[in-house]
């Protein structure tokens, strides 16, 4: 058994140097492979430009904001308005026909407490938010965004005690609740 599995391996490492130009383009193959599937954000963007032949397309979104409400103000007229300070994509698809990509983030938003010197007028707030876009590559813009989730935690103390999030606007409005998305999919096939 010992003779076979010697000769089996003299007659594998013959033919393998016998055929070391194969050996050599399947080896940076899958080290191309492995390289792009590691970064999947970059090694999308290089496998597009590949396929397509062209540049990536570069895409502003508009920055997102997010109001929150006072709700001691009856009214609730007493608001704050937060920047992102910072976006995190989930997941990408791109969407049969190649017109439109669908992109999943969280988001974060943080503003410090405001003081008068004396008590704090307004706490420390900070806000995170699931977010799903669709986003319509033939004209570079914004085609739908979903807000799936907004959660506040914030100071306490302050002279304008209590707070949430202010619903997201008409059309921007997850149907399906509160939930953190993590992964987008696409349905291929006919209608």
């Amino acid at each position: 058994m010992s003779a076979l599995l010697k000769l089996s391996l003299k007659r594998g490492a013959l033919v393998t140097a016998a055929n070391w130009q194969v050996v050599l383009v399947q080896f940076v193959a899958d080290t191309l492979f492995k390289t792009l599937v590691a970064v999947p954000i970059v090694g999308g963007l290089v496998l597009v430009a590949l396929v397509v032949g062209g540049n990536p397309i570069e895409l502003k979104l508009p920055e997102e904001r997010e109001t929150m409400i006072n709700t001691d103000d009856a009214a609730e007229q007493h608001a704050q308005v937060l920047h992102t300070l910072a976006t995190v994509p989930l997941d990408l698809v791109a969407l049969p026909g190649g017109q439109y990509v669908s992109l999943v983030t969280k988001n974060t938003y943080y503003i410090e407490s405001l003081s008068d010197g004396l008590q704090i007028l307004l706490p420390c707030m900070k806000v995170t938010t699931g977010n799903w876009y669709l986003i319509d590559l033939a004209s570079s813009s914004l085609a739908q965004r979903v807000r799936s989730q907004c959660d506040l935690v914030y100071g306490q103390n302050a002279y304008f005690r209590t707070w949430k999030c202010d619903l997201a606007p008409e059309g921007q409005r997850s149907t399906q609740g509160d939930y953190m998305p993590i992964g987008v999919g696409a349905l291929f096939g006919a209608r």
